[in-house]
């Protein structure tokens, strides 16, 4: 019981104030993961899109360190996997350029 304390108080504290409030009064920490992953992990075809045109408009910006874009592509990336879309080699290389 007080590991899922600790637990639910850790996500809590990493948590923007804007996020906080829309868990507020969420005690166990399976319940906060639900309304979390609900939050961020939409499949909705809305939130696909999103993704896809962050993807194909990614561009490395002037005084960008090549580590800062490859994270911010890796997370993407990373974000349409987890909803389903799978993003091809080809693709990603294109991004690299």
């Amino acid at each position: 019981m007080k590991i899922r304390l600790k637990v639910t108080s850790a996500i809590c504290l990493s948590l923007a104030k804007n996020v906080l409030a829309n868990v507020q009064g969420i005690s166990t920490t399976k319940k906060l993961w639900e309304k979390l992953e609900g939050m961020y992990q939409a499949k909705g075809v809305s939130n696909q899109v999103y993704l896809k045109e962050l993807f194909h408009t990614l561009r490395m910006n002037e005084g960008t360190t090549i580590f800062d874009h490859l994270s911010v592509l890796n997370d993407i990336i990373s974000e349409l996997e987890a909803i389903g879309v799978k993003i091809d080699d080809d693709d990603i290389a294109l991004r690299l350029t």
